[in-house]
């Protein structure tokens, strides 16, 4: 293990930075970071979204989600999901067990043992139509910089703001040290990362040209969260069938693993994204000079 960048992430010899409880909280303060960007290349947001709130990119990020494959052949779907319990997000792996879908949290010993023995196959953009993960929660009309998250959750479909990436423009709106929700994403995401690779940051990163996320991916680099060299490996975007669209705009596990499994992943490494979004990925070679 090595430290990275001026914030010093803990990364390992692949390049990834870890997922450890010091990672997590440097995550947090990077986003919080006004001085890294400049504060008028936060994005767009209301007054207040930006007092305890991520940068706009950091909704594209947690929202995206991983595929890797096993020895034999299965698929597993990587992303954020939310516990109903517990009124927060943990990070999961689901796959087929004796022709059922299951999911099982990221973190336990056994989707430590199926990360270990697949291959990385490549990411998928998040959703921003359609329902959101978190299908029938009430939030209070205050919550999230008066951003409620029932009112992304929409049929899919509808063409209004929706699905995974408003959901969690919602719960990036407060990540400070007692936002239950907002650290259990944070939490989530590290552990995504290390199961699927930096290029799975990299590669969401440049999803946008506007809402000032080029600046924003050089402040990762600057920062230490991703390297200058994987920054500059380019994922040349795939673009999602409708049907897979509408299975993922379900935004939960077991219609995204079904998705996923229509998908093409013959070449390595690929890289999904929507219709409405894959003419506005960041294609300039060098971001961090």
């Amino acid at each position: 293990m090595y430290q990275r960048g001026i914030y010093r992430f803990e990364v390992n010899e692949a390049g990834s930075v870890i997922y450890s409880q010091n990672n997590v909280e440097l995550l947090r303060k990077l986003w919080l970071d006004r001085k890294i960007i400049n504060f008028t290349e936060l994005g767009p947001g209301d007054p207040g979204d930006f007092d305890y709130g991520a940068w706009h990119s950091a909704c594209h990020l947690v929202a995206a989600g991983g595929v890797r494959k096993l020895i034999d052949g299965r698929l597993m779907w990587l992303e954020i999901s939310y516990n109903y319990d517990l009124n927060v997000y943990y990070p999961t792996l689901t796959a087929r067990f004796n022709n059922n879908i299951l999911t099982i949290p990221l973190k336990s010993p056994e989707a430590k043992e199926y990360i270990y023995n697949s291959e990385l196959l490549g990411f998928v953009e998040g959703t921003s139509e359609g329902r959101i993960s978190a299908r029938g929660i009430l939030d209070n009309d205050r919550s999230f910089n008066n951003n409620p998250r029932q009112e992304y959750d929409q049929h899919p479909g509808d063409s209004k703001e929706g699905g995974k990436v408003w959901e969690h423009w919602c719960t990036t709106r407060d990540i400070s040290e007692t936002s239950k929700i907002g650290l259990s994403v944070l939490d989530s995401y590290l552990v995504l990362i290390s199961a699927c690779g930096e290029m799975f940051v990299s590669a969401v990163a440049r999803g946008r040209t506007d809402y000032f996320h080029p600046q924003q991916l050089d402040a990762l680099i600057k920062a230490g969260f991703i390297s200058n060299t994987v920054s500059q490996h380019l994922i040349q975007p795939s673009l999602i069938s409708d049907n897979c669209s509408l299975l993922l705009q379900e935004a939960t596990p077991e219609n995204s693993l079904i998705a996923i499994e229509l998908l093409d992943w013959c070449s390595p490494l690929k890289y999904y994204m929507f219709k409405r979004s894959i003419n506005n990925w960041n294609n300039r070679l060098a971001l961090n000079k």
